[in-house]
């Protein structure tokens, strides 16, 4: 399985490309992978129960996770970077609204909050993403406050749902680091 991830995080790196690009391309690759293991069982939980619009949008997220190493390969790192932060911030502003605040998928924005940091040379485009997620999370609070989500997850299961996200923040958080850590090394 490690080297699967590693094969996963290498893609689209070609002999040419010079070191500090290929680490970029990598860090990219690799936490844009972790999504996937975060979002695929709640398309298929959500498919299970019967709720398919959740599980139809948690199948695009799979989608939206594995495109930036397409992307990356096909149209460079400065477009996957892009891709990356725009369509993970839109999907966990969507998810967020849909299911309410009570299941705690706004709790992805913390993780998301982190790789423009690390992936940007600059730390002022890296803050432009941030501050493009700190404007979606508001927007997701404010529709969470004024609207009934259209998706609602009942209290017992939306309280264990927000504990798993709360537990998936730490993990993922946590291998982020783990990434970008053993890439410096």
């Amino acid at each position: 399985m490690k080297q699967k991830f590693i094969s996963l995080v290498n893609y689209g790196i070609k002999p040419e490309t010079p070191p500090e690009i290929a680490e970029q391309i990598r860090l990219l690759n690799g936490i844009s992978i972790l999504g996937v293991p975060v979002v695929a069982p709640y398309a298929l939980f959500f498919g299970i129960i019967g709720n398919y619009i959740l599980s139809i949008v948690f199948a695009l997220g799979i989608f939206i996770f594995t495109a930036p190493l397409i992307v990356n390969k096909w149209f460079g790192i400065n477009t996957g970077r892009i891709f990356t932060f725009l369509m993970v911030s839109i999907f966990f502003g969507t998810v967020s609204v849909l299911t309410g605040k009570d299941a705690g998928f706004y709790l992805g924005f913390l993780v998301i909050s982190v790789p423009p940091i690390l992936l940007y040379p600059t730390l002022r485009n890296g803050l432009i993403f941030v501050g493009f997620f700190v404007l979606c999370l508001l927007c997701s609070i404010y529709a969470n406050i004024n609207y009934l989500p259209p998706c609602i997850i009942p209290p017992p299961m939306s309280m264990v749902i927000y504990l798993i996200n709360l537990f998936m923040v730490l993990f993922v958080t946590l291998a982020v680091v783990f990434i970008f850590k053993s890439e410096l090394n």
